[in-house]
């Protein structure tokens, strides 16, 4: 990653990119990793060395092993949370209760079955917790069971 200057039309260093005293705005260019494609942004400032600091966090941030993902969360956080903001939006008793049943009796029991307790834990090479929930054919029972007519 490079840092250059992009001189204001009366800057008396115009004809120099490389000028770093001036109070030009300083731009970024360049290819953070050999994976990413090449990148030109503004760093937002006017001092080089805070353009500096900027370019070596897109540096850090585009390293394979940089990439920090988020803590995982339990299955049975996840479904807590989802029905205290159910509770929050004040959603009607029969919605609710749908959510009710299939969160808390149908996953949670599933998830338990089959050793999940986290959600996006890899189980069997299938990465993805809902597309092993609804292989296991609970979803479609009680879709078509209950006779809802929204897909899940």
């Amino acid at each position: 990653m490079t840092i250059y200057t992009r001189h204001w039309q009366k800057c008396p260093h115009k004809n120099d990119i490389a000028w770093r005293r001036c109070r030009c705005p300083k731009w970024i260019q360049g290819t953070p990793s050999e994976d990413h494609e090449f990148l030109r942004t503004s760093a937002q400032t006017r001092t080089w060395e805070q353009a500096e600091e900027k370019a070596r966090k897109l540096e850090e941030a585009a390293r394979p092993g940089a990439r920090k993902t988020a803590p995982a969360i339990t299955i049975a956080e996840a479904v807590a949370a989802y029905r205290a903001d159910e509770t929050g939006r004040c959603l009607s008793k029969s919605t609710t209760n749908q959510s009710k049943t299939l969160f808390q009796f149908h996953l949670l029991a599933w998830a338990k079955d089959v050793g999940l307790a986290k959600l996006f834990e890899p189980k069997d090479g299938v990465h993805d917790p809902v597309v092993i929930f609804h292989e296991s054919r609970i979803i479609d029972f009680l879709v078509v069971g209950n006779g809802l007519n929204r897909a899940l």
